[in-house]
């Protein structure tokens, strides 16, 4: 028998645009994960 699998990923590396980086729901995440949402 033969077993086939998949892997299917997405990475999250793109940047916050500049014109929503200061929304609250943008900083509470960025908070949360302890990163800065302007990089």
């Amino acid at each position: 028998m033969e077993i086939l699998n998949i892997v299917i990923a997405k990475s999250a590396l793109e940047t916050i645009p500049e014109e929503i980086v200061n929304h609250p729901s943008v900083k509470k995440w960025a908070e949360r994960r302890r990163k800065d949402p302007r990089k």
